[in-house]
């Protein structure tokens, strides 16, 4: 089945995440072959273990009724969104989103698809060294003339 972003019913299916920020997370390529050699396993492998980690971590935060997808771009973007089907009728408002809150923003959608509401990824201890934020920020900075 098909999956399509989408933001129209996020407010109403799934009030308890925040949207992403502008300022978004990022494991570097560097740090996940360097925990890869560490541990001996496949680079592919360990970037699985971090997108479990991070779903793992979002269903401890939001409850196991949710069901969540993480993902690690290849320019190193953590992606992690709410797997929602599309139904006529919600009977299961954390894993369902009606095709009528959706249909003005995404005329096309069908029954069955599934769609994402993206939200800011909540990041796991285990690999919270591998996480980097990509803005600046500067503290204790004096400018003295």
């Amino acid at each position: 089945m098909p999956v399509h972003e989408h933001r129209a019913a996020e407010s109403r299916d799934f009030g308890k995440c925040r949207r992403a920020s502008a300022s978004a997370q990022y494991v570097s390529e560097n740090a996940a072959e360097e925990l890869a050699h560490r541990q001996q396993v496949p680079v592919r492998e360990m970037i699985k273990e971090i997108e479990r980690a991070y779903v793992d971590v979002a269903e401890t935060q939001y409850g196991k009724g949710y069901t969540f997808w993480a993902s690690v771009q290849d320019d190193g973007n953590i992606k992690l969104a709410q797997v929602l089907k599309v139904v006529e009728e919600v009977k299961t408002p954390q894993r369902e989103v009606a095709r009528s809150n959706l249909l003005e923003t995404d005329p096309d959608v069908q029954l069955g698809h599934y769609v994402v509401n993206t939200i800011e990824p909540i990041h796991p201890p285990k690999f919270a060294q591998l996480v980097r934020l990509q803005e600046t920020h500067i503290t204790n900075l004096k400018i003295s003339r």
